[in-house]
């Protein structure tokens, strides 16, 4: 960890308030010059992160200081969110990326799936529940936390299924996202881990 940071973050969240907006919040236990903070926004769907708004900063302070913004958002996938923080050289550090489910075919409207082990070594397998009779295939992706597809299948499923991915053991220890898009929009998302 580098002990020379000009702000040291304290901590980053992003929380959905509504349907169509997201809470940002963080705080910082000192500044240095610090010129303040671009929040970058990334849709599951798009490539790179892009600015959607600008915090000042509050120069050299020894004080811990709290910020937040709302950011309108009615993307009903997986956002991600990072914080850009500015130098008054224009020196600049990015924070941890936060991730955010939208409200509408987010989790809450299917959840009949399990994931195991995780952390996981080698082989993560799916468990599916009960499954409406009209769902039979499922398009399983797995994305790293910036946002890049890794790998992605078309898999035939029917209710309680295990589904085993081998993929994993090529991938480097961090933690990733599992995504399974079923017909009807169906879409469940679940983090794991790669342990070392």
């Amino acid at each position: 960890v580098d002990i020379y940071l000009p702000v040291e973050l304290l901590s980053f969240e992003a929380n959905r308030l509504t349907a169509d907006e997201v809470q940002l919040s963080w705080a910082t236990a000192s500044e240095t010059n610090n010129k303040g903070f671009y929040i970058e926004r990334m849709l599951e769907n798009e490539t790179e992160f892009s600015t959607v708004a600008w915090q000042d900063g509050n120069g050299t302070t020894t004080n811990t200081s709290y910020y937040g913004i709302n950011d309108p958002n009615a993307y009903s996938g997986i956002s991600y969110y990072r914080l850009k923080q500015v130098d008054t050289d224009e020196s600049f550090n990015y924070s941890i990326i936060r991730t955010v489910a939208g409200q509408e075919g987010s989790l809450a409207s299917f959840t009949n799936l399990n994931i195991y082990p995780n952390p996981v070594e080698n082989n993560l397998k799916i468990r599916f529940g009960a499954l409406p009779k009209q769902i039979n295939e499922a398009q399983i992706k797995i994305i790293a936390i910036d946002g890049r597809i890794l790998y992605e299948f078309t898999a035939t499923i029917e209710a309680y299924q295990v589904l085993e991915i081998d993929y994993i053991k090529n991938l480097i220890p961090a933690m990733y996202i599992l995504s399974v898009d079923m017909e009807g929009n169906q879409r469940v998302m679940k983090k794991f881990i790669k342990k070392e």
